[in-house]
């Protein structure tokens, strides 16, 4: 009898295993309404479906679309047994105000409110305190709970952590706080009732960060919710495209109508304060590039910022004691020593076909006068069919050839029209001298691009506004002088005067650096510099790559 009753309660069994699993795969879906008629017994409602809500959610197989920080929110409600902290019963909490007013400042703080659930936070409060029927609604009170907990984790995490930065460029690697740490500081923060503090405690503290911020607040308050006028997008000498520059000039506050000049002084001084506020050679001459920039919209501009800001939150609090900090939008390397620009160069970048990467590097040593060793890209795309034509283009170029073995070979012993950009089996080296393409010295910094910086024969191309023109490399404008600066440190090993000799002699040497100098390319679309915020040119287009996704 036992026996032949075995199988049914081993089958009984596996089904009511089987049933809650399922049931705790599958837990209590929240209540869309759950009107209370008895007010005293509210809180207690809204506990049960504060509860029920944040296991549903902490329970989704996939990322839940309202909810950003899932794990966080279930483990802050978890550790506070579900009790509500923004609300007591139908009586919104002064924190919650304190914390409206941080998400409604989100923007100032290059934060889009649709990360922090502003607008349907806002919609729900306010019907709780319009809606007879909606105060008494325990799950609307749950539902605002947690949006209002999920976005102040998620403001913290975006204000005090870069999101979109290329990984391989952080010097902060996260992108939000622990689990553990967002509870701290939201439960800090209701404790000492300062929810913004206890954040700012933790952002960024360099000054072109907080410089920034100040300025997005600034430039939003002047032209939040402006359009400018368009302009044409070619230079034109009539009248109607005059006034339609000063309309536009004005809108910037660029045109000064008070100013004892002519109109045309007057209009001229306008446009050459825009080139300056937008990293333009300012010539007072309204081309092509200062009238595309003009055509740039307050909103792309915040955005632009917005995005800068961001690249902040990368970075370390503290920059070592010395480092190279290259801008490519600005065309700009500053050397900074202790908090100070002990020297600022112009550079050229690579151009848009040939893009200089943003990285991380330091800088091993550098050599003075030399050699070139052409790219095998341009070697075939760009100097082979020179040879095919006039096989003296070398000797032009001071160049040689160098065979696989790197045996330096007689060119005028090779048929150059036999070869192809698939086949080219030599190397082509360009001697050192004044007229090398490297100039007379070349900073070496390891990295997976094959580029480095150094100066170039081509020193007038530094005159140009606009220099993304080389394949990759960056050419720097004061580069001798920078090479004395690195040096410093080792001028037991190697001083100035020898650096010096070296350099009028034009003698080949390379100087190795005891401490190597970190390097940091970056892509930063704007800055502000001595008090004034100024715009750059996306000379790759990576802003209308980031603000499409």
């Amino acid at each position: 009898m036992i026996c032949s009753s075995f199988p049914k309660f081993r089958l009984c069994y596996s089904l009511i295993t089987l049933s809650v699993f399922i049931s705790s795969c599958n837990p209590k879906v929240p209540k869309e309404i759950d009107v209370i008629k008895t007010p005293l017994h509210l809180r207690h409602a809204i506990i049960d479906d504060l509860e029920t809500r944040v296991k549903f959610i902490h329970s989704s197989f996939e990322k839940n679309a309202e909810v950003f920080n899932q794990e966080s929110v279930f483990l802050f409600y978890e550790q506070n047994k579900f009790n509500p902290v923004w609300c007591d019963s139908s009586t919104w909490l002064s924190c919650t105000d304190s914390l409206l007013n941080l998400l409604r400042n989100a923007p100032d703080n290059g934060i889009d409110t649709q990360y922090v659930h502003l607008t349907k936070i806002i919609s729900l409060i306010t019907k709780s305190k319009t809606d007879s029927f909606a105060a008494n609604d325990a799950a609307l009170y749950a539902h605002a709970e947690v949006l209002l907990t999920d976005a102040y984790f998620e403001y913290a995490n975006r204000i005090c952590f870069s999101q979109y930065s290329p990984d391989s460029i952080r010097l902060r690697s996260q992108k939000g706080f622990s689990d553990s740490m967002l509870l701290t500081i939201l439960s800090a923060g209701i404790h000492s009732g300062n929810l913004a503090q206890t954040i700012l405690n933790f952002e960024p503290k360099l000054k072109q960060y907080s410089d920034l911020k100040n300025a997005l607040k600034n430039y939003r308050m002047d032209f939040f919710n402006t359009e400018f006028t368009k302009v044409p997008d070619t230079l034109s000498y009539t009248i109607a495209f005059k006034n339609l520059l000063k309309t536009r000039l004005l809108e910037s506050c660029d045109y000064d109508s008070s100013l004892q000049k002519t109109d045309s002084l007057k209009l001229a001084i306008a446009i050459k304060s825009f080139q300056n506020k937008h990293g333009l050679f300012a010539d007072g001459v309204p081309g092509k590039r200062t009238l595309k920039a003009m055509n740039i919209s307050p909103a792309e501009r915040i955005n632009q910022i917005n995005l800068t800001l961001d690249q902040w939150r990368a970075e370390p609090d503290t920059f070592p004691e010395r480092y190279l900090y290259v801008n490519l939008p600005s065309f700009n390397l500053k050397f900074w020593v202790n908090d100070t620009i002990r020297l600022e160069s112009k550079i050229i970048c690579g151009a848009i076909k040939h893009n200089s990467p943003v990285l991380n590097s330091k800088v091993n040593y550098f050599i003075l006068y030399p050699f070139w060793t052409v790219p095998f890209s341009i070697a075939t795309k760009e100097i082979l069919p020179h040879l095919q034509h006039d096989t003296a283009y070398l000797r032009k170029q001071n160049m040689e050839v160098l065979n696989s073995h790197r045996e330096v070979i007689d060119p005028t012993k090779i048929n150059w029209k036999k070869y192809t950009k698939t086949y080219f089996p030599f190397i082509l080296r360009q001697r050192e001298g004044l007229d090398n393409s490297l100039g007379v010295v070349k900073f070496i910094f390891p990295n997976s691009y094959g580029i480095y910086m150094h100066e170039t024969n081509t020193r007038n191309l530094f005159k140009k506004d606009y220099r993304a023109l080389s394949h990759g490399c960056i050419r720097v404008e004061q580069a001798v002088k920078l090479a004395y600066q690195i040096a410093i440190p080792d001028s037991v090993k190697y001083p100035a005067d020898s650096i010096k000799h070296w350099l009028d002699t034009k003698t080949k040497k390379q100087v190795d650096l005891s401490i190597k100098l970190p390097v940091y390319i970056r892509y930063n679309l704007c800055e502000v510099k001595n008090g004034e915020l100024i715009f750059y040119e996306d000379i790759y287009n990576y802003y209308s790559a980031s603000s499409s996704k």
